[in-house]
């Protein structure tokens, strides 16, 4: 599912890019994935349990299950819930939002997902064609 929030991501800033002329915001909501085992849209202790049940074969599998996406559900993804819902480690949840910024003789692109902010100097107007085959 991260790879489609990404790819969608990144459709919409080739759009924009390419078009030269759109200059908005665009805001995409991620849903919780990795470690919402329980897919209640949140990480929290069911989301351990889940794991624990998963993992003695009482449950079925469910794609949040496996929070550290190796692949494999197992002890090591008990320990990333944990971290996730003691704020060691982040969740890639939630609301991302894009603005695309005509700074003058260029384009900037800030991408916002919470207390984390990109900003992307996008070169001079124009030149995108030379970068976007």
């Amino acid at each position: 599912m991260r790879s489609k929030a990404a790819t969608l991501v990144a459709v919409a800033l080739l759009l924009a890019l390419s078009s030269g002329a759109v200059f908005a915001d665009l805001s995409v909501t991620i849903p919780p994935q990795a470690g919402d085992a329980n897919r209640d849209g949140s990480i929290d202790a069911l989301d351990i349990t889940k794991v624990e049940k998963v993992i003695a074969g009482l449950d079925a599998a469910t794609a949040g299950a496996d929070a550290n996406l190796d692949g494999d559900i197992n002890a090591c993804d008990i320990t990333k819930v944990e971290r996730v819902i003691a704020g060691l480690d982040a969740s890639s949840a939630g609301e991302l939002t894009i603005h695309f910024i005509d700074v003058g003789q260029g384009d900037a692109i800030l991408i916002d997902h919470g207390t984390y902010e990109m900003l992307i100097d996008g070169g001079q107007r124009g030149d995108c064609a030379a970068y976007i085959p």
